[in-house]
């Protein structure tokens, strides 16, 4: 089994799930199955500038964002995160709440 993920494709034994194989290196978006035709995979990926290895933008702490942005409960909500809606993707259990779990994938 090949999967793609981030900057890694991933080989596996179908059964044992051990890790047979993987490449590093590559992009960060990959957007589409991997297939194979004869001796040769093909995968697809696109990477922005800011995905590239050293180019990410900084992302505040957890703690920080709590400080800033949490209401009188200490809940951090995305619509109270500036562009949050950009951010809802990492709402794991779609409650609308920030977790540390979650900002922790950001």
């Amino acid at each position: 089994m090949i999967v793609a993920g981030s900057f890694l494709l991933t080989a596996y034994a179908a059964d044992t799930g051990e890790r047979v194989w993987w490449v590093r290196g590559l992009c960060f978006e990959l957007k589409s199955t991997p297939v194979v035709s004869g001796d040769t995979l093909y995968i697809n990926g696109f990477g922005t500038p800011q995905n590239q290895p050293g180019s990410q933008p900084a992302v505040e702490s957890f703690e920080d964002i709590v400080r800033r942005y949490a209401d009188a409960t200490g809940t951090v909500t995305f619509a109270s995160l500036p562009n949050g809606n950009a951010r809802s993707w990492i709402d794991l259990d779609s409650n609308g709440v920030v977790s540390a779990s979650e900002w922790a994938i950001s």
